[in-house]
């Protein structure tokens, strides 16, 4: 398993020089760096979008802290981001009778700024598509995302 690691970091470019923590100032330094790279070179794009909020925790929800009725086969208690009953992927505002696996209450909608890889560049569009048809790089379901990602573009 170290070994397909290594591999999925080295086919992104990535090395392990520096071990540091992640609230670092070398850390939001060299991230900063990063994004306004990205940012300077058009493949980042800022979008406002509608995500599910807990207002007993005051926190928005991640993708698994959703659950509710999967809007392709209606099976019960799926994930905000995918089915296990029939594979579908979706966004967890598809789901039906949503509620917060930190509270069970229903989260409420709100609008929200994200950052986003421009995939509508080349650029992105060509790497991506390239590295999601290497022979076992992704599991199916994230292939099936990416690939969904890709098809908007």
């Amino acid at each position: 398993m170290q070994k397909r690691h290594k591999e999925d970091f080295d086919s992104f470019y990535i090395e392990f020089d520096n071990y540091y923590t992640t609230h670092s100032k070398e850390n939001e330094d060299l991230s900063s760096k990063i994004f306004e790279s990205l940012k300077k070179s058009d493949l980042i794009e800022k979008k406002i979008i509608e995500q599910f909020f807990d207002e007993e925790k005051q926190m928005f929800l991640p993708d698994r802290y959703i659950v509710g009725t999967c809007p392709r086969c209606n099976a019960l208690d799926q994930y905000g981001d995918s089915c296990e009953k029939c594979g579908a992927t979706y966004s967890p505002t598809d789901l039906g009778m949503p509620r917060s696996v930190l509270t069970g209450n229903v989260p409420v909608r709100k609008k929200t700024d994200h950052y986003f890889f421009k995939l509508s560049s080349k650029k992105c569009f060509d790497f991506l598509n390239e590295w999601i048809h290497r022979k076992d790089t992704l599991q199916e379901e994230a292939r099936n995302k990416i690939k969904e990602w890709l098809r908007k573009r």
